[in-house]
């Protein structure tokens, strides 16, 4: 998850540089970079997330005895499938500011260094 906290720490770093003042065009340029890649994370995270599903699934289809090791691997798969769905979503909400600011300053004409 490290690749979304790098992530994360870009998306506030162009929303500083954009509401410091006037927007280049090649912020909006670094925002859109920085959105593309972001929304292909968000993606892997999903892809990840549906295959541990899967997994889960699969052990759990199996289990009939109280608690035993595949338990466990349940456990652990399924705190893995919360992180990545908090981590997402988080950064799904960032990139929509984001998103929103790249919209203002292109959307406002004049304020475009």
């Amino acid at each position: 998850m490290g690749e979304l906290s790098d992530l994360e720490l870009r998306i506030e770093h162009l929303r500083t540089c954009a509401s410091s003042g006037p927007v280049s065009p090649g912020l909006v340029v670094e925002i859109e970079s920085v959105l593309s890649e972001g929304y292909v994370c968000a993606l892997r995270a999903d892809a990840r997330s549906y295959r541990l599903r899967e997994r889960v699934d699969v052990l759990v289809e199996d289990v009939d005895e109280p608690f035993t090791a595949v338990d466990e691997e349940v456990l652990r798969l399924a705190r893995e499938r919360r992180t990545i769905a908090r981590s997402t979503s988080r950064l799904r909400e960032r990139l929509a500011t984001l998103s929103s600011v790249r919209a203002r300053a292109v959307g406002s004409g004049g304020r475009i260094a």
